[in-house]
């Protein structure tokens, strides 16, 4: 083990991270792993759906909680969870017993090493962890000798434009040559609580959990290795360790479709560019993504089962769903000119009478083509351009794509 390596593993022993959970099914009720398949699935297997059969997960940097939480929410799956930390593996494994868990196995092992598992796994999880190693290729090449023909590696790497302000903090904390310690973490408190409200370490500490107690404060500034991606790193990465960029867990960030600009001529010039300048430019241009949430895929992978090339030529390929968690916030007869509200996590967003009446033939059959037929129907006119609707959907994340059979 590199020098490197065992000062994460010392942090993580002093600091398990994340936030040790006391009892999983009361968090769970409050609480999605972002990288769980129940979540995904739509994005994952679009052609088959989430599996009907066992299937096996492997959580690279399991922590404190992940694998419990994966092998809860998927007793189907067989799940085996692998860290460095023995403070964040006791207690995964206290949870393992209070809630019973036979299809899950917990191991100390480093996941360079993981090919000693002697198995092949339809779905690796690793958040947070690939960008903590010295050098995170060998992280993604030993997790690709172990993936299936046909698998998933769901991934979440820091971002390098998002967090800006991190690094700020990282070189204060050197400048003020703070530890991981208990004096340091409560000046790193003080930081925190004091920093001028413009600074852009708040898009961090405001967005999430880690900035309010001493592991997560821990991980975000003082943590010894940490290397941040942009999109064409990430590219870059998945071509190098003969990987397949799939999809990202959501594209909202990562489309113009989430710009208030919709049908300006900025719009419509980042629009024109190909999907991957896009994502590109839409980093550099938000800083609003300080972590990358993303799925690759085995090269021999049948493109059939997993690629969705949306546009006006093949709307009779796809069956359009709404993104898990898309709730609507006003029915039809509450807002004028027959608006309908709808909200999806933190994203507010409208349609008018056309787009509702046409988003409410989504019932997991039709296809996109079949919703315009219907809605042009039902309004009396078969001219109406439906197209750009769930372009803008599924652009933005609210819609996703079934492939269909």
């Amino acid at each position: 083990m590199s020098k490197v390596n065992k000062s994460i593993r010392d942090q993580y022993n002093k600091y398990p991270y994340p936030e040790p959970v006391k009892d999983m099914e009361e968090y769970l009720k409050v609480t999605n792993y972002e990288s769980c398949p129940t979540l995904n699935s739509n994005l994952l297997w679009p052609t088959t759906g989430y599996p009907e059969k066992p299937f096996n997960i492997l959580c690279a940097g399991c922590g404190s909680s992940e694998a419990v939480g994966l092998a809860m929410k998927n007793p189907l799956a067989n799940v085996i969870g692998i860290d460095i930390s023995n403070s964040s593996l006791s207690h995964s494994k206290s949870l393992k017993k209070k809630h019973k868990l036979a299809n899950l196995t917990l191991k100390k092992l480093d996941l360079h090493q993981v090919e000693s598992l002697g198995q092949k796994f339809d779905l690796i999880v690793s958040s947070g962890v690939l960008h903590h190693l010295p050098d995170p290729k060998t992280g993604f090449q030993a997790l690709r000798k172990v993936l299936a023909d046909d698998g998933s590696f769901t991934c979440m790497l820091y971002g390098k434009y998002g967090r800006v302000g991190v690094y700020m903090f990282q070189e204060l904390a050197k400048l003020l040559d703070l530890k991981q310690d208990d004096d340091s973490v409560s000046v790193l408190k003080e930081m925190c609580a004091t920093v001028p409200a413009l600074h852009p370490v708040k898009l961090v500490t405001d967005a999430f959990h880690d900035s309010k107690y001493d592991a997560g404060l821990v991980d975000l500034f003082l943590n010894p290795q940490d290397t941040a991606f942009s999109v064409k790193d990430i590219m870059q990465m998945a071509d190098d360790t003969d990987f397949v960029f799939h999809t990202w867990l959501d594209n909202y960030l990562y489309y113009p479709q989430s710009l208030p600009v919709a049908q300006t001529q900025l719009f419509n010039k980042i629009s024109a560019l190909p999907a991957q300048q896009q994502w590109e430019f839409m980093e550099k241009f938000t800083c609003a993504i300080p972590r990358h949430s993303f799925i690759l895929t085995h090269p021999d992978r049948d493109p059939e089962d997993y690629v969705v090339d949306f546009n006006e030529n093949t709307i009779d390929k796809y069956i359009p769903v709404w993104a898990p968690s898309t709730l609507v916030t006003s029915p039809l007869n509450m807002e004028p000119f027959g608006q309908v509200n709808y909200r999806r996590k933190k994203y507010d967003f409208a349609a008018n009478e056309y787009g509702a009446k046409l988003l409410g033939y989504m019932n997991g059959n039709n296809t996109a083509q079949k919703c315009i037929e219907l809605a042009r129907k039902a309004l009396g006119n078969k001219e109406l351009d439906f197209f750009p609707v769930f372009d803008y959907m599924y652009r933005a994340g609210h819609v996703q794509m079934l492939i269909k059979k």
